[in-house]
C-alpha cells in the first residue's frame, strides 16, 4: 500500500482495519471516526477524542486489528455495490480525512 493509503473492508455495516494498516497510516491513538457522505464518495474523518463524538474506533483482537461499527450510517447510505468489501481510503491533508472515492450509488434528479 502506498503512503497516505488506509485498506479496509466494509463488512455488515462495519469497517474493518487491520493492525498493519492502522498503524501504518498512524490512527493508533485514534479514538473514533466521523462518516461523511459526499456525492459518491465516503469520508472518514480521524477524532482523536471520543468525546468529540462520531463512531468508535474499536480494537477487535489483540493483534490491534480495529472495527468502526456504523451500520445505521450504511443503512441511510447503501453502497454502490451491495458485496462491496474492499475499501481504498487516500488521506487527503487539506481537510485532515481519508476518502474512498464511488462508494455510493450517484442519484439522478428528473427535471
Amino acid at each position: 500500500m502506498s503512503a497516505g493509503a488506509l485498506a479496509g473492508e466494509l463488512v455488515d455495516g462495519r469497517l474493518r482495519f487491520s493492525a498493519e494498516a492502522v498503524r501504518a497510516a498512524g490512527l493508533e491513538a485514534v479514538a473514533s471516526c466521523a462518516l461523511l457522505r459526499e456525492g459518491t464518495d465516503l469520508w472518514l474523518i480521524p477524532l482523536r477524542d471520543a468525546a468529540h463524538g462520531g463512531f468508535l474506533l474499536k480494537r477487535r483482537n489483540a493483534r490491534g486489528d480495529r472495527v468502526l461499527d456504523a451500520a445505521d450510517f450504511f443503512r441511510r447510505n447503501p453502497p454502490a455495490a451491495p458485496g462491496l468489501r474492499s475499501l481504498r481510503f487516500d488521506f487527503r491533508p487539506e481537510r485532515a480525512a481519508y476518502v474512498a472515492r464511488h462508494v455510493f450509488e450517484s442519484f439522478r434528479q428528473d427535471v
